[in-house]
C-alpha cells in the first residue's frame, strides 16, 4: 500500500509541530511555518518528509523503497531561527565544503529560492551520480 500525497502532508504537519515543540521554536518561525507555506504552493505536488528535523521532498511515496526520488533540495530550520536552503539531496550527505544557497529569516523566501533552484537546469549536477535528477516544474 502506498501513501497518498494528502496523508503525507497531514503527517508532516504533525511532525513539524512535534519538532518545533521539542526545540521550543514558535510555530510561526519554525518547521511548522515552512510546512504550512509549502503545502498550498508549488511544493504541494511533492511528498514531504524530514531528515534530521529538516524539510525534504520526494516525487513519490516511500522513496526509501524506490517508489520516489528525493529532490535535490534541503530546507534547514536553524535552532536560533531562520532557514538555510541547500541545493543538495540530503542522502548520502551534503559535501563538507558546501555552503547554503540562501540564509534567510523568511520561510516564504526559503521556499521561493528552493523552487528556483529546482527549476533551474544544472548540467554539472545532472552528471553527478550522487544526486538524483531534479524534476522540472510540472
Amino acid at each position: 500500500m502506498t501513501e497518498s500525497l494528502e496523508s503525507a502532508w497531514t503527517a508532516i504537519v504533525d511532525v513539524a509541530k512535534h519538532l518545533d515543540d521539542q526545540t521550543r521554536r514558535p510555530y510561526e518561525v519554525g518547521l511548522t511555518a515552512l510546512v504550512h507555506l509549502a503545502r498550498p504552493g508549488w511544493f504541494g505536488q511533492y511528498y514531504p518528509f524530514t531528515a534530521m528535523g529538516n524539510l525534504c521532498f520526494s516525487d513519490g511515496p516511500q522513496w526509501w523503497m524506490g517508489t520516489g526520488t528525493v529532490l535535490s533540495i534541503l530546507l534547514v530550520v536553524r535552532d536560533e531561527g531562520g532557514y538555510d536552503v541547500w541545493p543538495y539531496n540530503p542522502y548520502p550527505s551534503i559535501p563538507a565544503n558546501a555552503e547554503p544557497q540562501l540564509c534567510t529569516d523568511s520561510a516564504a523566501a526559503a521556499l521561493v529560492e528552493a523552487q528556483r533552484i529546482l527549476q533551474k537546469p544544472d548540467p554539472q549536477r545532472e552528471h553527478d551520480p550522487r544526486w538524483p535528477q531534479r524534476p522540472l516544474a510540472r
